[in-house]
């Protein structure tokens, strides 16, 4: 993420991947795409307008909503499994300069943090859709923290100039002691951008989200790209993490009681490790939920469970951390599958989540990941695409319609051993190759393509572009990597043939790509032997 925010800050655009400049683009993608701008843009899948795809057999393929669309589809929050992605076109927005404004909140009781998590919530789910949002839930402390940004460019100011002036403004302002965020100043009013002067910020001073006060405020005005983008990466400090998350359709008592008792009661790990809450909705909902893979389209909310601990010099002392911190991920987790308002993500991690070995007692609603028809779907494109199951290390494809009178059965692809193949509820399909057409996003983009070329043995990128209209798109080339690819993820049996997915590396049946003869794409197998899978 963070080589496409660099090149796009480049130009002054932006575009919806992670939070986290360290994900891949293309990781982002197969699972969805949370980011600051997804409540005003969509996910990152939504904002996709074709691809480059290796398939299991070696031959590259190019896929976009008109051409071969069943291979787009997938890849659009499909988890992975069917082919290696090797470069991807997205949609770019104009956007240079952000907002963001953070405070810790005192709730240094069960109640206040309770009541805290439930107002945040209600304050999210109604803000503007250019307002993002994040809550720290620590375990080594009471006070929950409050992050939002606001890429709202009707207010905020665009240019580098006025992004000088305002922080030499408010640079000075401290150094006079006038630059007060607690309380209105008449220097604030001289600012090129103010805290109240942001729609769905301007509230806060009044609304204390049921904390009695909030301590260390801070807003800035910042640059989107290598400011706002590194904001998460910043917090993140290097160390050991093991970590699962969920879509969250809306916070119920339950579930918010639960997070409560996770990073404060007796379960807590009482270390670094947290729980973070994010804000969703907004434009998530505006697409139909056939037109991609992702259909979890009520996501209002994801959940992150993060698990950390140190390494010391006592390494009997570590393993007993390390395992107490995994199986308080873990118990979260399936913890939060029990709730109908959850639903599982597509990224490899989903496969820690623990059900019964012999299939026999039924996951909760919260653990699959998937609808019948975007699952169905799936199996269908995975059959027709890598019929010799190349790619058998990703993601579960699960779906569960138990409270869906349309649908009766409970399917789930074999995991890591943890799943039972049941033939009493397992459902297949006819292997058969996809046809139909996917309808085109309502989004006319043909304005700015940004192309980024990676070499391993070269850090130099070539960037070209043309501008027609206000919306934008730009290309990124690299491997298919999932968002969790840096954390531990548990083996799976080779032998079992109804497990697939996706890895960083995949093992290609061929001696050399094959190229699609009617491509058009200007790729040529004849160029040179830079595609041979030596």
């Amino acid at each position: 993420v963070v080589d496409l925010d660099n090149q796009l800050g480049n130009y002054g655009f932006m575009s919806v991947a992670g939070t986290d400049q360290r994900l891949g683009v293309v990781g982002c993608v197969l699972g969805g795409g949370i980011g600051f701008g997804t409540r005003l843009y969509g996910l990152a899948c939504d904002n996709v307008v074709n691809a480059q795809v290796v398939l299991g057999d070696g031959t590259i393929r190019n896929c976009s909503p008109a051409k071969r669309p069943d291979l787009f589809w997938s890849i659009c929050g499909g988890g992975g499994g069917i082919a290696v992605v090797t470069s991807i076109t997205l949609r770019c927005y104009p956007l240079e300069n952000a907002a963001m404004l953070g405070f810790n909140m005192s709730a240094n009781t069960t109640k206040l943090r309770t009541e805290s998590i439930a107002e945040w919530a209600n304050w999210a789910t109604n803000a503007p859709r250019e307002v993002y949002s994040q809550l720290y839930l620590p375990t080594n402390s009471t006070n929950p923290s409050f992050m939002a940004s606001s890429i709202d460019t009707k207010v905020i100011p665009q240019s580098e100039a006025m992004l000088e002036r305002f922080r030499d403004m408010q640079e000075r302002a401290v150094k006079r002691n006038r630059f007060g965020l607690g309380r209105k100043e008449n220097g604030s009013a001289k600012l090129p951008l103010s805290w109240e002067r942001v729609p769905g910020f301007d509230d806060l001073r009044s609304n204390k989200i049921c904390s009695p006060t909030k301590n260390k405020h801070h807003f800035r005005m910042l640059r989107y790209a290598d400011e706002l983008q590194a904001h998460n990466a910043q917090l993140c400090k290097a160390g050991n993490m093991f970590l699962s998350f969920k879509f969250v359709k809306h916070l119920d008592a339950d579930i918010i009681q639960l997070l409560t008792e996770a990073t404060t009661g007796k379960i807590s790990p009482k270390n670094e490790s947290q729980i973070q809450i994010v804000s969703a909705g907004g434009a998530v909902a505006d697409v139909p939920k056939d037109c991609v893979a992702f259909d979890f389209r009520d996501c209002n909310f994801a959940i992150y469970i993060v698990g950390r601990w140190d390494n010391t010099e006592n390494a009997s002392r570590d393993y007993r951390e390390r395992e107490r911190v995994i199986a308080w991920v873990q118990l979260v987790a399936n913890k939060l599958n029990s709730s109908d308002q959850v639903r599982s993500t597509a990224h490899p991690e989903s496969t820690r989540d623990l059900v019964s070995k012999s299939g026999r007692t039924k996951p909760g609603p919260g653990w699959y990941n998937f609808t019948k028809g975007n699952g169905t779907k799936l199996e269908e494109i995975k059959k027709a695409r890598d019929p010799r199951n190349v790619f058998s290390l990703a993601s579960r494809v699960s779906w569960d319609n138990h409270h869906d009178s349309r649908h009766s059965r409970h399917y789930t692809r074999r995991h890591s051993g943890h799943h039972n193949n049941n033939n009493n509820n397992t459902t297949t399909t006819r292997q058969r190759r996809r046809s139909s057409s996917l309808p085109a996003t309502k989004r006319d983009t043909t304005t700015i393509s940004t192309t980024i070329t990676t070499s391993s043995s070269s850090p130099s990128r070539t960037t070209s572009s043309s501008c027609t209209d206000d919306s934008y798109l730009t290309s990124t080339s690299g491997s298919a990597t999932s968002e969790e690819s840096m954390m531990e993820m548990p083996t799976t049996p080779q032998e079992d043939v109804e497990n697939w997915s996706v890895t960083p590396s995949m093992i290609l049946d061929s001696d050399y790509f094959e190229f699609d003869d009617d491509d058009d794409e200007g790729i040529d197998a004849d160029d040179d032997d830079s595609y041979r899978d030596d």
